[in-house]
């Protein structure tokens, strides 16, 4: 029988975008929108992902950028699970920010998200 993980949230704090980034990981997607709507007194849009998730939405305290990780480990398939979600965050805040992505602007979508990828994956393996 597998054992059950108990629900872990953290924070990472971006200094170059000025925006927080949620990340919950081991619950399901309801928990998740449950403790997004609690907490922030939102919202969030109800989309069924497969093992995880992003969504933004606006709050009274600004733009929320949440990543959700059904569970997490370091099989190539949970790696490109997170890769995939941290990509849609990562577009979403550089739009939010103004800027297109284009052929000019890969490279700061590249660095940032190389930022978030590495800042999220140390914490997971707290």
């Amino acid at each position: 029988m597998k054992k059950s993980l108990k629900p872990r949230h953290f924070i990472i704090d971006d200094n170059v975008f000025m925006v927080k980034v949620h990340v919950c990981v081991n619950c399901t997607d309801e928990y998740f929108y449950k403790y997004i709507e609690r907490k922030y007194d939102t919202i969030v849009p109800k989309i069924k992902g497969s093992g995880g998730n992003f969504l933004s939405c606006d709050t009274a305290g600004g733009p929320l950028y949440c990543l959700w990780l059904e569970s997490f480990d370091k099989t190539v398939w949970k790696l490109g699970v997170l890769d995939h979600e941290i990509s849609h965050c990562t577009y979403s805040i550089i739009k939010d920010r103004g800027m297109d992505i284009n052929d000019e602007t890969m490279e700061v979508f590249a660095y940032y998200h190389s930022f978030l990828f590495t800042e999220i994956y140390k914490k997971l393996l707290k």
